[in-house]
């Protein structure tokens, strides 16, 4: 792929992940400003749970890209690029099925686990949660065209999609709060209007996929994409599910830190999902030097832009952090927590990151390569640990010490990617100077380190 290519698609995910944050950090900010500190409380258990919305995708549109590749290569015959789609169709369907039923679900369970923070309306906590969970989950119906668009080499449609609707989200959640709507209209009509993103994006894929001949098979790439799906959601469903589950975890530990580490999580998760974004550029183009073959190619785009990501994290990490207290006064206002309160959070939040921005691009490379049997022994060490490690710590220490567990287990998780993708993907000798895994345990070392020697770690 021409480098101009790859910019543009790094450019477009970019974009995409800055308006993301954009959202979050606004509906925040106005969740912090209804006057009702209830609202805000409510909110950060409603994001954080929302966050797991797009596990329901199994990330689907990677299948769907890495199917639409070998359906295209296939020779002349479009038949079985559509019968991709239309599995992934029905596929689909299903999993917004059930993303509307565990809406339901959290809506009722949330209050009854957090009566105390539920301020005697438990109501209005369970249509916040539900509202905005189901909201959340227009990415789950929009994986098969993002699938489409990604194996195109086409990214610019799907992050002019949540542009546009986050956008409209915020600007209906503000024309709800200068007419003094409580926090639970607010968050239940953004999430709404996030799902004009479906329709946006549909219309840059329906005409060329209604041309194509009608699927002879579709049963048979439902099968296919299943197979893979599952891999992807497995691998990408450890880290994700660790991390959405921190703030109600820290919430049920010690209630009065829930609002201040929602502040920190936010902020880390926001900086690091951006340099994320950035990354995810490099999966089409790393996955046609797989298929090439080109292996030496693959190593050195790997190498260059694992450098740049983790580089990239950690100094957009220190600077959040050296300017957290004017950063908290401009979010949030005078309904937001202190930075005394925040800090401590923030900074084990971004060792925990940092060590994972590491990790970035093996992870990719995995995503592009790598079997669904080999995703799903990537996991496996990472979510030991925080079982087995960060949560015994959380419950024995509090919230701090579940964080440094858990970043640890981050630690065990990067460095099983990186030998994984060190040996079945790259066909690297491991422990060899310059390689993957030598990189990453480098960089890990480095981040440790590095954040502990700059913020103290030790004192939390």
């Amino acid at each position: 792929m021409a480098l101009r290519r790859l910019a543009s698609n790094a450019a477009a995910n970019v974009t995409n992940g800055a308006a993301a944050a954009v959202f979050q950090l606004g509906l925040t900010a106005i969740m912090a400003r209804t006057g009702d500190p209830h609202d805000l409380v409510v909110w950060s258990l409603a994001a954080s749970l929302a966050s797991l919305a797009p596990l329901l995708g199994c990330n689907l549109c990677m299948a769907v890209a890495r199917r639409l590749a070998v359906a295209r290569g296939d020779g002349p015959d479009a038949g079985p690029v559509r019968a991709v789609m239309f599995a992934a169709q029905v596929l689909t369907h299903r999993l917004v099925g059930t993303a509307f039923g565990l809406a339901l679900f959290l809506g009722v369970a949330v209050p009854l686990a957090y009566p105390h923070l539920c301020d005697h309306r438990p109501w209005t906590t369970g249509i916040t949660v539900a509202g905005f969970f189901f909201g959340s989950s227009w990415i789950v119906r929009s994986q098969p065209l993002q699938g489409w668009l990604l194996a195109a080499h086409r990214n610019w449609p799907i992050a002019a999609a949540g542009l546009y609707a986050r956008a409209a989200a915020i600007a209906a959640a503000w024309a709800l709060l200068a007419n003094r709507l409580p926090g639970w209209a607010i968050a239940v009509a953004a999430g709404t209007t996030l799902w004009i993103a479906v329709p946006s994006m549909a219309r840059h894929v329906r005409p060329e996929l209604e041309s194509l001949p009608m699927p002879s098979g579709p049963s048979v790439e439902q099968r296919h994409l299943t197979k893979i799906a599952v891999g992807f959601a497995a691998w990408a469903a450890s880290s994700t599910i660790i991390q959405g589950s921190t703030v109600p975890w820290v919430a049920w530990l010690e209630p009065s830190a829930a609002t201040p580490f929602f502040l920190a999580f936010t902020l880390v998760t926001v900086i690091v999902g951006a340099v994320t974004a950035a990354a995810n550029a490099l999966v089409s183009p790393i996955a046609i030097l797989l298929v090439q073959k080109d292996l030496t190619a693959a190593r050195a785009l790997a190498r260059r832009s694992g450098l740049l990501s983790w580089l990239s994290a950690n100094l957009a990490l220190g600077i959040a952090y050296a300017t957290l207290p004017m950063i908290l006064r401009m979010w949030t206002g005078t309904h937001g927590a202190q930075a005394a309160e925040t800090k401590p959070f923030f900074a084990l939040l971004a060792l925990q990151h940092g060590i994972r921005s590491s990790g970035i691009v093996p992870s990719i490379v995995l995503a592009a390569g790598a079997a669904p049997r080999t995703m799903l022994r990537a996991i496996v060490p990472e979510a030991c640990l925080a079982l087995l490690l960060a949560v015994p710590l959380g419950a024995a220490m509090g919230p701090h010490g579940f964080l440094l567990g858990l970043a640890v287990a981050a630690t065990a998780g990067v460095l099983t990617a990186a030998t994984m993708t060190s040996r079945e993907v790259l066909a690297e000798r491991s422990l060899h100077w310059g390689s993957t895994t030598a990189t990453i345990l480098i960089l890990t070392l480095l981040t440790a380190f590095g954040w502990l020697a700059a913020v103290g770690l030790w004192r939390f």
